[in-house]
């Protein structure tokens, strides 16, 4: 890894085809998995990987705070090449500044070495420079959950539905003995639960 005032330069060898790591970069599906630092979670992600397409990542932190990131996809060479000028907002959605992120993908050996180079390109705010002290490590951060998301990724199953039910009923249906045992298991299954202890652990 290489940095300067202007300039951070991160290489990772993936374990996992280039192709796949180039889809983890480009759809919305797989960017909410790993962007964001340890910790962090992804409250919004939208992905229009094109030239002029647009992306929009909104980070959670752990107390709840929002940061929020806008960015236009500026070239796309698939599966070799990413280029997207990316801004982290302020609370009234103007940049802080403004980052230029080149994705590079090599295939060695079924396996993908990424170089990330992000260049400053503007700071807009006196707090950029507060923000942009981070980036080595939120990038750093983020590429290694990248790795893990991609490693898993041939042999993980993501499904999402929407249930007309509000969060805190279906979460109890997860937690709680009696609602498992209505709904655990395939069509025609009756299901038995023995011992449920929930609590991390």
């Amino acid at each position: 890894m290489t940095k300067t005032a202007q300039e951070l330069v991160i290489q990772r060898t993936f374990q996992a085809p280039r192709t796949l790591v180039y889809q983890a970069w480009t759809r919305a599906e797989h960017l909410s998995r790993w962007w964001g630092p340890d910790g962090f979670i992804t409250a919004r992600c939208e992905a229009d990987p094109r030239p002029g397409g647009q992306i929009r990542i909104d980070m959670q932190a752990f107390d709840g705070t929002i940061y929020p990131m806008k960015g236009t996809y500026q070239e796309l060479v698939e599966p070799e090449r990413i280029v997207f000028l990316s801004a982290a907002l302020d609370p009234d959605g103007k940049p802080l500044f403004e980052v230029l992120n080149t994705v590079t993908l090599e295939e060695k050996n079924g396996q993908t070495l990424q170089t990330l180079t992000a260049r400053v390109v503007s700071r807009q705010s006196p707090l950029a420079d507060q923000y942009l002290s981070g980036m080595e490590q939120g990038w750093s951060e983020s590429l290694v959950r990248l790795g893990c998301w991609v490693r898993a990724g041939e042999q993980e199953i993501l499904i999402q539905r929407d249930f007309n039910a509000p969060r805190e009923r279906v979460f109890r249906t997860f937690i709680g003995p009696r609602h498992v045992s209505n709904w655990w298991g395939p069509r025609g299954f009756r299901t038995t639960t023995h011992e449920m202890d929930v609590r991390p652990g």
